[in-house]
């Protein structure tokens, strides 16, 4: 099995594009792992105006779906992100009360509003299910390593990462900007937000969102409220530098296992691992404990549990509503956020008299957690589907008169094809199938022709263009090949549309059909 995707599939420019959103995201998730917090603290507020800022992230994600598509994507993108960076700065640099809180408020706003649009620029970089996870979990190495240095910086030396997220963000415009004129970011269409939240079918995606928010929030609460009073700042700075160090090495694990046993799985391992930690800290009490293994334990089921839910959404959702799907899920997460604060407070004194109180709440609430989820589709397709061309055996393009202007054995074209010791059993079988197909579909014009027909050894998958009907013939029936051929039918009929319009079958004349087949069936995507 490969580890990582070919070397080749992005240009420089798109890889520029996709480091781009990556090094955004990562702005995104300091923000709520580092600079909210060391505010709080260096200011003296209490911990519950933490929720102003995740009131923020709800507003936002709402703005983002009534505004933002209206604006230029490339504006939109880098405006708020600047927005978002000018606000981070006042909470590096201001301890007057006022101007956090109204600093929090805003980072949680402008952070949602350009959520939507780093995941349509990001998506680019998860064409094939086949590495979606190793790929999504290689931009979130890049977020946690930049994070990392973030904590470094900021426990000595507090000015010097405004110099850093200056430099990072020049970097995201310059590298947004070059790599705009090579990167076709798929069309954004609106979300029919009330249609998609009165569907069943989508609650438990809802609640994937709202416990993402929920389980990104609580165990760094929990730990404030544990070791509130000491030197919090010390520990904080200390605690999270653990937890991040742990979340690079964890992150490749992670990727590995959403590619081989699915991202579910991996999703529930981490709430696992997450209540695994909790657990232990009534186990093994101590100071020891506390200080070093549990943001140990604690790191690694985070690393499970959140890399893996922006993936499934991204792989759930048409391209065209990545944008609004993904402010839609912040407004969720949000709302999970404020929930883990307000419960939080509430239970607090109850929690710091025995830590087993806060054990059996946290278990609890992953268990729902884990009832919801385990409803969520698995995205990672079977085995099947992601050897697909290996599949493929031979394909046909008959004009509807029922002259074949184009037939390629595609075992022979394609490296990734495999050729079996019965295969010219295998095509003459099919040839005799397809024949008897299209001799049915001329004597019957008006009948519905079928999209698919099983045989012992092989599977025809049937698909009619305007001008063409073509078969591809393959070992079994596949998902994957049915888009395919749609997409090829779509770009062969505009390519050689004035010779179908005109009818001419001269075979010589779509010989540069094999280009299209290799732009559609062996390409990495």
């Amino acid at each position: 099995m490969k580890i990582f995707p070919p070397e080749d599939v992005f240009s420089r420019k798109q890889w520029l594009s996709i480091i781009g959103a990556d090094l955004a995201a990562s702005l995104l998730w300091a923000s709520h792992f580092i600079f909210e917090y060391n505010a709080i603290i260096k200011s003296g507020l209490e911990l519950y105006f933490l929720a102003i800022c995740y009131f923020g992230c709800v507003l936002g994600g709402i703005f983002a779906l009534k505004i933002i598509p209206k604006l230029n994507y490339y504006f939109a993108f880098l405006f708020f992100l600047a927005l978002d960076l000018l606000f981070l700065i006042l909470l590096i640099t201001m301890e007057n009360p006022i101007i956090v809180i109204i600093s929090l408020f805003a980072t949680g706003f402008f952070g949602s509003s350009f959520t939507g649009l780093i995941f349509i620029q990001f998506s680019y970089a998860l064409p094939d299910p086949k590495f979606n996870g190793r790929a999504n979990c290689g931009g979130y190495f890049v977020i946690n390593l930049l994070i990392v240095f973030m904590i470094i910086i900021n426990s000595n030396f507090p000015l010097v990462n405004i110099i850093f997220l200056v430099i990072i963000f020049t970097t995201i415009i310059i590298f947004t900007l070059i790599g705009k004129s090579d990167v076709n970011l798929h069309p954004q269409s609106s979300l029919r937000v009330s249609k998609y939240l009165f569907d069943k079918k989508n609650l438990s995606e809802i609640f994937m969102a709202f416990f993402w928010g929920f389980f990104l929030t609580i165990p760094f609460y929990s730990i404030f409220l544990i070791f509130e009073g000491e030197n919090l700042q010390e520990f904080f700075n200390t605690f999270v530098l653990i937890m991040f160090i742990t979340f690079v090495i964890s992150v490749f694990i992670a990727g590995q296992i959403y590619d081989i046993l699915g991202r579910k799985v991996g999703m529930l391992l981490g709430l696992g691992i997450q209540a695994l930690s909790f657990l232990l800290i009534v186990i093994l009490k101590g100071e020891y404990y506390l200080d070093y293994i549990f943001p140990i334990v604690l790191g690694i089921g985070t690393t499970f549990y959140l890399t893996s839910i922006p993936l499934i959404i991204v792989e759930i959702t048409q391209k065209k509503f990545i944008r609004d799907k993904m402010s839609l899920a912040y407004i969720f997460m949000g709302l999970g956020m404020i929930f883990a604060v307000g419960i939080a407070e509430l239970l607090k004194n109850e929690f710091l008299k025995d830590y087993s109180y806060l054990t059996v709440y946290l278990l609890f609430m992953f268990v729902i957690a884990a009832i919801f989820i385990s409803q969520i589709k698995e995205t990672l397709p079977s085995k099947q589907e992601l050897e697909w061309q290996g599949e493929m055996q031979y394909l046909f393009l008959i004009f509807k008169s029922g002259v074949t202007i184009y037939n390629q054995d595609l075992t022979k074209l394609g490296n990734k094809t495999e050729y079996h010791k019965d295969s010219e059993i295998l095509l003459g079988g099919a040839l005799v199938a397809v024949s008897s197909i299209f001799n049915e579909i001329l004597r019957d014009k008006d009948k519905k022709i079928i999209k698919v027909i099983k045989q012992e050894n092989f599977t025809i998958h049937i698909e009619e263009g305007k001008h063409v009907i073509m078969a591809l013939i393959a070992l079994h029936e596949i998902k994957k090949i049915r888009k395919k051929m749609q997409e090829f039918l779509d770009d062969f009929e505009d390519f050689f549309e004035d010779a179908l319009v005109k009818g001419i079958a001269e075979k010589q004349l779509f010989m540069p059909t094999t280009k299209i087949v290799q732009k559609h069936f062996f390409n990495y995507w």
